[in-house]
């Protein structure tokens, strides 16, 4: 081999060496920051759902005050921060005639690094819970 090519091996080394050394992150390459997401009747997101749809994991969803009648699911990584007590969460009609449904259902589960977070709202449940984790049946009681 010519002295060139060794000298091009070994400085090739050395970059895919310092790369794994110190990680992308001190080259100027970052992950994705996490996002807020507002909910609110003039906002982009006008359901507490459709903003947990748009989300993703690690973001924050502010919900201002007020009464929002759905049912949501959680199903990602989110979290999810009300304005306080007049941040209220209640059932449909829908929901309410379902004894099984909960005002909340819970389909993800948070880490240590990345909990999944609910606070500062009032949840109302009509019918069985307020939050579910999965989904009770009569026939099989689970």
């Amino acid at each position: 081999m010519k002295r060139e090519q060794i000298i091009s091996k070994i400085l090739s080394s050395m970059v895919i060496f310092l790369v794994l050394a110190f990680g992308l992150g001190n080259m100027g390459v970052s992950p994705a920051s996490a996002a807020d997401l507002a909910v609110c009747p003039t906002c982009t997101y006008t359901t507490i759902q459709s903003a947990i749809n748009a989300a993703s994991p690690g973001d924050t969803i502010n919900i201002s005050a007020g009464t929002y009648t759905e049912e949501i699911t959680i199903n990602k990584q989110v979290q999810i921060v009300g304005a306080g007590t007049s941040t209220i969460i209640t059932q449909t009609a829908a929901g309410a005639a379902d004894a099984f449904l909960g005002v909340i259902q819970l389909a993800a589960s948070g880490t240590a690094g990345s909990p999944i977070v609910i606070q500062d709202l009032v949840i109302k449940p009509v019918g069985m819970a307020g939050i579910s984790v999965g989904r009770f049946t009569s026939e099989t009681n689970t």
